[in-house]
């Protein structure tokens, strides 16, 4: 089963901590972890401009949903429409205004070339008037807002020069496309002395037209195939224009050991045999775990909605988080923005799971004043074991808090998952795969969750299975089923992988690639006028999804892997 789902621990990964014992190949191989985030954003990066897909300090969105019939985006939502730009700060700060969105959430999720979430800038954090924000930054934050009171500018401080700015804006459903592509041509960008000698922002800021490349490389495969030699060259060169946080100071001094030193070229040549031959062995090393990740991630015996992780966007020293993430998720939201959660089983009489199946009945009912608390919207979305949408007679993929959901006699809300239509109508019915046999999973989405949800307070209701999928009339049989219909907490949605303990979110955005999914939108939107197949092309990620902008994700397959040159075989994008 191929499913991309963010690892979202029960328990966050331990931090990195080195000890005076550990042998050269520990020391390089925690080295490896700790840039590999940071070289997979910047090949990310790289291929987008060069791709033609993103534009440096311009914005590029995505004006549809990734279209059911896709193949390229795993788990793409249908929440959301993305905005989003890669931003150059080592020149100048950069100006980026917002619209009125006159009360619809957005937000506009900001990382760092780390991959830290340092700001999100939207409704939830600063209202949804229109608003002009100066983001600055290492090298040009100290005192960008003095004597600039009178223009009115919010400031942000950036930690690295580059930044990715993700933006998310609601969309309710296709008919509401329109309202949204207004929206959309509010977000702009422009450099501090163009604004300033302007006081407005260019007009021509979208790069929705840009072309994208039949068979671009994929970030996760390129930087697999590097050498010790050049991943650490190339890790130390982006140290020196993108500072590492100050907690990282004491790791750091710990590598030097290696030749790696903050604010110097790292000179592999000049190296003794005996650290060569370490960081060698620990490319090798990374690249066998790399692999092994998303084949950990997708291992969903266990029945019950997933936890959140509380710890997702910003890592800390939790370097080993840090680099699954990035692997799984790598435009991975933080928990007060999105929360995502995962469930793909139900339990029998002896708690072992028992895949969701097309043949199956299911319901997920909201007790009376139960529904999730949020500050934005939720949403149920049903996919294909393999992370796809699933073509229905009604065209429907998911149900959302902005529905017209039918609301029971005891003021409950029942969601029915079914192959055929429930006797009680379609209000609530959301459509399993038609062919009554096929599994599927189903990931519920909550933008700008409570702090209940968050803190794990406030559960998802258990998906019960309530009967069998009556083959001669679309109505629920009465029989009782003979799968175990009792709730399950989220203390038996546990996954473990790695030696440590994860839980599955879903996810759509990867570490691999590609931005979200404005790229990969703009191109499938020409990808659908054409009979021409195409290779998947890069996500401009999640696809996330969260879907990002839609971040996407790449799902990694392991292939053979020999020093330096060992290629991770990318075959899906998943969204955030």
């Amino acid at each position: 089963m191929k499913l991309a789902f963010l690892l979202m621990g029960a328990a966050a990964s331990a931090p990195v901590s080195l000890r005076g014992s550990d042998s050269l190949v520990s020391l390089s191989s925690h080295a490896y972890t700790y840039f590999y985030p940071m070289l997979v954003m910047d090949e990310t990066r790289v291929q987008q401009i060069d791709a033609g897909t993103m534009v440096p300090n311009k914005f590029s969105y995505s004006q549809s949903f990734v279209p059911q019939q896709s193949k390229t985006v795993v788990r793409p939502n249908v929440d959301t429409l993305y905005t989003s730009s890669w931003l150059d700060l080592s020149t100048e700060p950069i100006v980026m205004s917002l619209p009125d969105t006159h009360g619809r959430f957005y937000e506009v999720q900001m990382l760092d070339a780390w991959t830290n979430t340092f700001a999100a800038p939207g409704k939830r954090t600063s209202g949804t008037d229109a608003q002009n924000i100066l983001v600055s930054g290492p090298s040009n934050k100290s005192g960008s807002c003095l004597g600039l009171s009178h223009l009115k500018l919010r400031c942000i401080d950036a930690p690295t020069s580059s930044v990715l700015a993700l933006g998310r804006i609601q969309t309710n459903g296709t008919s509401d496309y329109s309202a949204v592509h207004e929206v959309q041509k509010g977000f702009k960008l422009a450099p501090l002395s163009k604004w300033t000698s302007n006081n407005d922002i260019q007009s021509d800021t979208s790069s929705k037209h840009a072309q994208v490349g039949d068979k671009p490389l994929l970030p996760p495969a390129a930087i697999a195939a590097l050498s010790a030699k050049e991943f650490f060259s190339r890790g130390s060169s982006l140290l020196l224009v993108n500072p590492a946080p100050l907690a990282d100071e004491s790791f750091l001094q710990s590598i030097s050991e290696l030749g790696i030193v903050a604010g110097k070229e790292f000179q592999y040549d000049a190296l003794s045999d005996k650290v060569k031959d370490a960081l060698d062995r620990a490319v090798v090393l990374g690249v066998e775990k790399i692999n092994k990740i998303p084949e950990m991630s997708n291992k969903l015996s266990r029945p019950g909605w997933s936890k959140p992780n509380p710890n997702l966007g910003k890592y800390g020293t939790n370097y080993q988080l840090r680099e699954e993430v990035a692997v799984i998720g790598l435009f991975a939201n933080t928990p007060e923005d999105a929360v995502y959660l995962n469930v793909a089983a139900v339990p029998d009489s002896k708690g072992k799971g028992i895949p969701l199946a097309a043949d199956r009945v299911y319901t997920l009912t909201f007790d009376k004043g139960n529904l999730p608390p949020v500050g934005a919207f939720w949403s149920v979305t049903l996919y294909d074991e393999k992370g796809y949408m699933i073509e229905n007679a009604i065209d429907r993929y998911a149900l959302h808090s902005w529905d017209s959901l039918e609301i029971g006699a005891d003021g409950s809300t029942t969601i029915t998952i079914s192959a055929k239509v429930p006797a009680t109508g379609d209000s609530n019915w959301l459509p399993a795969p038609s062919d009554g046999i096929s599994n599927f999973v189903l990931t519920a989405r909550f933008y700008w969750p409570s702090e209940q949800i968050i803190a794990g307070k406030w559960q998802m209701p258990a998906v019960h299975a309530v009967g069998a999928q009556s083959s001669s009339s679309s109505a629920l049989l009465a029989t009782t089923s003979n799968l175990e219909t009792t709730s399950t907490t989220n203390e038996t949605s546990d996954a473990s992988a790695s030696g440590n303990t994860f839980v599955v979110v879903a996810l759509v955005a990867s570490a691999v690639v590609a931005l979200a999914a404005v790229g990969l939108a703009i191109g499938q939107q020409r990808r659908d006028t054409r009979t021409k197949r195409r290779e998947p092309m890069l996500s401009l990620h999640s696809a996330g999804a969260e879907d990002p902008g839609r971040s996407f994700q790449s799902l990694a397959t392991p292939t053979t892997v020999t020093p330096g040159k060992t290629i991770i075989a990318m075959d899906h994008y998943s969204a955030l």
